[in-house]
């Protein structure tokens, strides 16, 4: 059993308390490297006493054909990525690539982004209550389904996702349909 009091250790300014069984059979020495499975059940966080409703989270890692895959699945979300990547750095790689795009509204990163190759699936089912104990900004997102590819090699994103109802800070919308295919110079 896991059992955590982030506030208590300095690592958040809010109340956030954790508890969780796990089981795992895993190697890797980063989470870049990581393979194998981790197995949390009986769940249970509270953040300023806001439970989250999440009963367990499976993530297991494997490689086939000299390709990550990884699968996160609970009773919330499932989602996949598969390829070629390095996960820890992906967020940079994202950055750089819509920077492009949005350069008003989103800056390159200062962190090397490095080259990525991808596709991704995320279909969640009920999150509002996930997103209200990990954030305070972002709500709703529930039953949304986002998949699509990155090729930071080719300069080549597609992306399809549908969004019911999703609120980030006081941006609203509702009934959102994404299919876009584009490079770094322009998004359809």
């Amino acid at each position: 059993m896991l059992k955590s009091n982030f506030y208590l250790l300095h690592l958040t300014k809010d109340t956030i308390q954790a508890v969780a069984d796990l089981d795992l059979n895993c190697t890797g020495s980063s989470i870049d490297s990581f393979l194998g499975y981790v197995k949390l059940y009986n769940i249970d966080v509270k953040r300023n006493q806001r439970r989250l409703n999440l009963d367990s989270v499976n993530i297991n890692s494997t490689k086939e054909d000299g390709k990550h895959k990884l699968t996160v699945q609970s009773n919330d979300v499932t989602a996949m990525i598969k390829g070629d990547y390095q996960l820890t750095k992906l967020p940079y790689s994202v950055q750089y690539y819509l920077s492009k795009y949005l350069p008003n509204y989103i800056k390159e990163p200062t962190k090397i982004a490095p080259e990525q190759n991808l596709t991704f699936e995320i279909q969640t089912r009920h999150v509002d209550s996930l997103l209200g104990v990990t954030t305070k900004i972002v709500r709703g997102f529930d039953n949304s389904s986002v998949k699509g590819s990155l090729n930071t090699f080719q300069k080549k994103l597609t992306l399809i996702a549908n969004v019911p109802y999703g609120a980030i800070s006081s941006y609203g919308m509702h009934n959102v349909s994404v299919n876009a295919d584009g490079n770094f110079n322009q998004l359809h």
